[in-house]
């Protein structure tokens, strides 16, 4: 396992623990947004709220119990998660090079699958691997439910010059200190659909 973690710090990847919104995890939220948009279904509109739950658990592996425990302890914490997410990943943008450049972040948070985009207006095109890393990172530290991410850089009339897209098993290896470095190299493999020059 040494060994292990020696070859992913050489290589600019983190072995590191996700960073995650405490008392809320991941597999909470997601089976949280199943009971909030599966209670609604119409063929369940007839059932009472305990049948509902045993149903809706049933489709994800769960017990009828054990979910709505998982509702009544994510419940209370849901309500402007996005905006929450959205406050934080700005906040890690502020301390790269992005801070004078971002543009838009944005957090989908109404399905279990939480998305997030982040917009910035490009600079020098040399650099903007890197920057995407920048923006990678800030969306690790600060998007804690996120699952995939998608970025992109606009010129000075919206013309898109790059995007990509990455999911968070991805964004989560990118460490800060090691962005110059490895931003043009290792972490761009990282990212998945990278186009670059203007495209829609």
């Amino acid at each position: 396992m040494m060994v292990f973690a020696y070859i992913l710090i050489s290589y600019g990847l983190s072995a590191a623990a996700p960073v995650t919104n405490p008392g809320l995890s991941l597999e909470d939220y997601a089976a949280y947004k199943d009971w909030m948009n599966g209670r609604e279904d119409p063929r369940l509109a007839d059932d009472s709220e305990d049948i509902r739950y045993a149903k809706i658990a049933k489709t994800i592996g769960l017990s009828g119990e054990a979910l709505k425990k998982i509702v009544e302890r994510v419940a209370p914490l849901a309500d402007g998660i996005d905006k929450a997410m959205q406050d934080k990943i700005k906040v890690h943008v502020g301390t790269t090079l992005l801070k004078t450049r971002l543009k838009e972040v944005h957090v989908d948070a109404r399905q279990g699958h939480v998305v997030a985009g982040l917009k910035w207006q490009c600079g020098d095109m040399r650099d903007v691997k890197v920057e995407a890393a920048y923006a990678a990172w800030a969306v690790a530290q600060g998007g804690f439910l996120v699952k995939t991410l998608v970025v992109w850089c606009t010129n000075e009339v919206g013309t898109k010059l790059f995007s990509a897209k990455i999911g968070r098993p991805n964004f989560l290896k990118i460490q800060k200190s090691r962005i110059e470095r490895f931003g043009r190299t290792r972490y761009i493999r990282l990212f998945e659909e990278v186009r670059e020059g203007p495209h829609k």
